[in-house]
C-alpha cells in the first residue's frame, strides 16, 4: 500500500490498562479500530459506498473537492478508494475501494445536517498500541507503535501477515450453522471452492480456508487490529502485551523505560492455523486461541498465578480455549537496561491449559 497523503486513521481503542512507573500514571490503548453501531446505523463504511464515480453514496452529501470532485473523480485525494478506481480514465495504478471508513464526526462535518461534508479520509483502527500520560486535564500521547505490528508481525509470521480466522471460517452444518440463520450464507460462501473456499482446508478436504491461505485479507480494513491489553511486572521489568484479533499474533512489549518502549517478542497463538483451518485444528486439539479477547497477567507471587511465576492466561473468545505462558527470565532477566535489548525469550509457553475442555459454538458439530 503506497502512502496516501490527506489518509488518516482514527485509534478507536477496544481495550486499555494502565501502568504506574515512578509515581506517574499511564494509559495503554489496543487501538483495534473498534467501529461503532446504534440502530440501523453505522459509523463504518466501504469506501466504494461513499465514492462511486462521479456519485457520493451518502445521501445529500457534498466533499472539499480537494477530496473528492465530481467534474473529474480521479484528480482528488479518493481517487483511490472510488468504486470506480481502475475502469475510470485517470485512474492510479493502486486501488483500494474496499477499504474502510468511518462516516463520523473526524471525516464528515454535520454542522448543516442537510448537506454533511466530507472534509478527509479517515480509515478505522490504529494498526497498533499507544501509551498516554495521564496528567490533571488531558491525555497526552507519549508513545505510538506506528507501523511496528505490520513490519515485525509479517518478519516474524508472513504466513498470517494481515490474514483472517474468525466465525466465518466454521463449518457447513456444525453447530453455528444451525443455532444462526442469519450466517449460513456466508459460511456456505467461505466453505465453496467457487466463491471463497480452499481446495484444502487442512486435512485434504475442501472448506473454509485456513489461516495461511489468507494472507492480506485484512490490509485493507484494520490490519493488525489490537484487541485486548494488559500490563503487568515480569523479571523486575515492566511490559505490556496485546493480540492481533484475526490473525492471533502476540506482541510483548517492555516499557519500564516508558517513553521509549522496546518489543521484547513477537509470538503467535495459533501456529496450527498455517496449514489448518479452525474446524480441522479444532478436532485435532491443536487450534489455540483465535479471537483473544481476554488476557490476564499474573505477576510473581500473584496467589491467582497456577505456578506462583509471572505469566500470563491467554483466552480465545472463537476459538472456546485458554493457553498459559510463563516468563523465562534466564541468567540476563534482571540485568537487562533500558538501553539494551530484552532477553530474546521473554516468555515461552509451559503448557497449555483446558483447551477445548468448553464446547466451542463455533467450531465443533452437533
Amino acid at each position: 500500500m503506497p502512502t496516501v497523503e490527506g489518509l488518516f486513521s482514527v485509534r478507536t481503542p477496544d481495550s486499555i490498562t494502565s501502568i504506574i512507573i515512578d509515581g506517574e500514571t499511564y494509559i495503554a490503548t489496543a487501538n483495534e479500530g473498534d467501529d461503532v453501531e446504534y440502530g440501523n446505523f453505522s459509523e463504518k463504511l466501504k469506501a466504494k459506498d461513499i465514492f462511486d464515480g462521479a456519485d457520493l453514496g451518502m445521501k445529500n452529501a457534498i466533499a472539499d473537492p480537494v477530496i473528492f470532485d465530481p467534474t473529474s473523480p480521479m484528480t482528488g485525494k479518493s481517487k483511490y478508494f472510488n468504486g470506480q478506481c481502475g475502469d475510470m480514465a485517470g485512474s492510479p495504478d493502486w486501488c483500494a475501494s474496499s477499504m474502510r471508513f468511518t462516516v463520523g464526526s473526524s471525516m464528515v462535518d454535520y454542522s448543516d445536517p442537510t448537506a454533511p461534508l466530507i472534509k478527509s479520509l479517515v480509515g478505522i483502527g490504529g494498526r497498533g498500541i499507544s501509551i498516554y500520560k495521564l496528567t490533571d486535564k488531558a491525555l497526552d500521547l507519549v508513545w505510538d507503535s506506528k507501523d511496528e505490528f505490520e513490519r515485525e508481525g509479517c518478519a516474524a509470521f508472513p504466513w498470517s501477515h494481515n490474514g483472517v480466522q474468525d466465525e466465518e471460517y466454521a463449518d457447513v452444518n456444525g453447530t453455528l450453522y444451525k443455532v444462526n440463520e442469519d450466517i449460513r450464507e456466508t459460511l456456505s460462501e467461505m466453505n465453496n471452492l467457487e466463491e471463497d473456499g480452499c481446495e484444502d482446508r487442512g486435512d485434504g478436504q475442501p472448506g473454509a480456508c485456513a489461516l495461511g491461505d489468507t494472507v492480506d485479507g485484512r490490509s485493507l480494513k484494520d490490519g493488525y487490529a489490537a484487541e485486548a491489553i494488559v500490563a503487568g511486572e515480569a523479571c523486575g521489568r515492566k511490559y505490556v502485551v496485546t493480540v492481533s484479533e484475526k490473525n492471533s499474533v502476540g506482541f510483548l512489549y517492555d516499557v519500564s523505560d516508558i517513553t521509549n518502549p522496546k518489543l521484547a517478542q513477537v509470538f503467535h497463538l495459533s501456529p496450527a492455523s498455517e496449514k489448518k483451518n479452525p474446524i480441522v485444528a479444532y478436532e485435532d486439539k491443536t487450534l489455540g486461541e483465535i479471537d483473544s479477547e481476554s488476557i490476564i497477567f499474573f505477576e510473581e507471587g500473584d496467589d491467582n498465578s497456577p505456578t506462583g511465576n509471572a505469566a500470563i492466561l491467554f483466552v480465545g473468545a472463537y476459538s472456546s480455549s485458554t493457553s498459559f505462558w510463563e516468563f523465562d527470565c534466564g541468567e540476563e532477566g534482571n540485568n537487562v537496561t533500558p538501553s539494551d535489548s530484552v532477553p530474546s525469550s521473554a516468555f515461552v509457553m509451559t503448557g497449555t491449559f483446558a483447551t477445548g475442555i468448553v464446547a466451542s459454538i463455533i467450531f465443533t458439530a452437533l
